[in-house]
């Protein structure tokens, strides 16, 4: 089976590429190419030679694709004879103030996505929910990740001692958002010694931070090898809750990708106390999991900080549980499944 993953440009910055195309398809593309099940390639949408593939295509997977490009895509891969899977790992339908996405722009391109897709793929059970009333054979695939893709992680900790702090999007807090910069900056304070490293998108407040050595978001498998290689002490992991009635459902459907990310990268991380991170992270045995306070993530960070058996508990148990609870072979079994599959779905001539 020849299989084409269209890549796109972010949703909610400027790169060249989307994440979640890495995190949700690519990873699952690889590991059944792996098991000799598939071949594929992958062609951003703006890309002159994607429409030439479709004829070499047997399936053409998107992913939060909305765009008239996009659209135009489907459409060709549908009267090629093509299957169509659309997958999400958001709430498309509802990006909150705080981030770089802008729902009401795509709300015309994701209804023409959703009549022409074969099959739906979603993350999570929320999402799941949200999305039936749209599509009711929506179909749930696991997040995960491709463990043995991945060396296994430096465990002991450079030095000087490294901390690290990744974001996609703006700052995904905003009642704590001046808190949580405060802090950084008074944990600088008190341990100049230490680097901190970010990866991912320019946000506003990072002018305030200079200490912070910054690197632009980088593909998915390069990022996760970066990581494991580094010998970090540790990371935070900022999110809103409950303080954030606003974007506190959006918030809910998202993922825990961080957590994989550190797990399978070896690294102790402090985690905001929002669902998605509760319901995956074990306190003190996979992580620490802190309420959205200036003095409770004060507490947590000198804590993981000064307690070296504590950073070394949640470095196994957390690589440990991801290897063994979160590989990418359910998500990419269910993806072969529909991938052999047609939908139910034929193209109108209004809509071709």
């Amino acid at each position: 089976m020849n299989v084409l993953v269209i890549q796109r440009q972010s949703l909610v910055a400027g790169a060249d590429f989307s994440l979640s195309v890495y995190a949700r398809i690519i990873e699952a593309m690889d590991w059944l190419r792996d098991q000799g099940m598939i071949q594929y390639a992958c062609c951003g949408e703006s890309e002159r030679a994607v429409f030439g593939m479709l004829n070499w295509a047997d399936a053409v997977i998107f992913s939060k694709h909305f765009s008239d490009k996009a659209i135009a895509i489907a459409r060709a891969a549908k009267k090629a004879g093509c299957v169509t899977i659309l997958d999400l790992d958001d709430l498309v339908t509802a990006f909150p103030s705080y981030s770089g996405g802008n729902a009401a722009q795509r709300q015309g391109g994701f209804s023409v996505m959703f009549d022409i897709m074969d099959h739906i793929t979603v993350a999570n059970s929320r999402l799941l929910e949200a999305m039936r009333p749209a599509r009711g054979d929506c179909r749930l695939a696991p997040n995960g990740i491709y463990v043995e893709k991945y060396p296994k992680p430096l465990m002991e900790e450079a030095y000087p001692p490294r901390c690290v702090f990744t974001n996609a999007d703006y700052l995904k807090v905003q009642a704590f958002k001046y808190d949580f910069i405060h802090l950084l900056q008074d944990f600088h304070a008190a341990h100049p010694e230490v680097v901190m490293d970010f990866f991912g998108d320019p946000f506003p407040e990072l002018t305030s931070l200079p200490f912070i050595h910054y690197t632009q978001r980088i593909p998915y498998a390069e990022y996760i090898r970066c990581l494991a290689r580094n010998g970090y002490c540790f990371a935070v992991t900022p999110l809103g809750a409950e303080e954030d009635e606003e974007s506190l459902y959006f918030n809910q459907c998202k993922n825990p990708f961080k957590f994989l990310n550190y797990g399978i990268a070896g690294i102790p991380c402090i985690f905001s106390a929002s669902n998605i991170y509760t319901e995956c992270v074990v306190h003190g045995h996979t992580g620490l999991l802190v309420n959205n306070t200036r003095h409770a993530w004060s507490e947590s960070m000198e804590l993981m900080f000064e307690d070296t058996l504590l950073r070394a508990t949640i470095k196994e148990n957390s690589y440990r549980t991801v290897c063994e609870q979160y590989h990418i072979e359910p998500a990419a079994r269910l993806y072969y499944e529909l991938l052999n599959r047609r939908g139910s779905f034929h193209l109108s001539s209004a809509q071709q």
